[in-house]
């Protein structure tokens, strides 16, 4: 009988230990876990920070100041339209789009464009807008275009209409998103006759961001 409630103890004393060996391991992966999902949290909470930094600066947007409601409004719009760009998978989807991105109004008109499914529905659309019928220059664009000049946001067909085809043409990346600079020699008159004037475009999405002379 001693001998049968001696193992009777052991035997509780080992099913005692191992009940409490399978909680503490249970107890530390879930601890692990824990830690791996905040570490992991952390790093897409930073990146979606730095995203958003981004594209603050590529808005012109400064970092040292509170943004207005209309500010964070055209941030938000063109964080959308960074998402809704990835899902053009196809080279004709890259290549219509990228076509007519620079002419279009607006990143929210860009994203009403990226929401048709079909590359026939935006062909619809753009024709229903007015873009298949040629480019429609603004006011500002086209009083550049008549007096020769270059303003910020001209498209490269509204840069080719005031000053002709540029003499070099360097691409940064894919053509497709219309990243690139043009050089274009001018003559200019000056007291001492006329003299040789090069100037560098910068285009940004297929539009003009800057430019240099010397």
């Amino acid at each position: 009988m001693q001998k049968n409630i001696f193992f009777l103890l052991i035997s509780t004393i080992v099913l005692n230990g191992c009940s409490s060996f399978q909680r503490s391991n249970q107890s530390n992966y879930r601890s692990n876990t824990n830690d791996y999902d905040t570490e992991f949290a952390r790093d897409k909470f930073e990146q979606r920070n730095m995203k958003t930094e981004e594209t603050a600066k590529e808005l012109g947007y400064s970092a040292n100041r509170i943004l207005t409601d209309a500010e964070r409004r055209n941030l938000e719009d063109r964080m959308s339209l960074r998402r809704a760009e990835k899902t053009l998978a196809s080279k004709k989807e890259r290549e219509q789009y990228y076509k007519y991105k620079p002419i279009m109004k607006s990143d929210r008109e860009r994203m009403q464009f990226l929401e048709i499914s079909s590359l026939e529905g935006r062909d619809r659309w753009l024709s229903s807008h007015g873009y298949l019928d040629g480019e429609k220059f603004s006011g500002e664009i086209q009083e550049a275009i008549d007096s020769e000049d270059i303003v910020i946001g001209m498209t490269e067909k509204a840069v080719r209409h005031s000053w002709g085809d540029p003499e070099m043409v360097e691409v940064a990346g894919d053509p497709l998103y219309g990243n690139a600079r043009w050089r274009y020699t001018k003559h200019v008159s000056s007291p001492d006759g006329y003299l040789s004037e090069k100037k560098i475009i910068y285009f940004e999405a297929g539009r003009v961001a800057g430019w240099e002379k010397f």
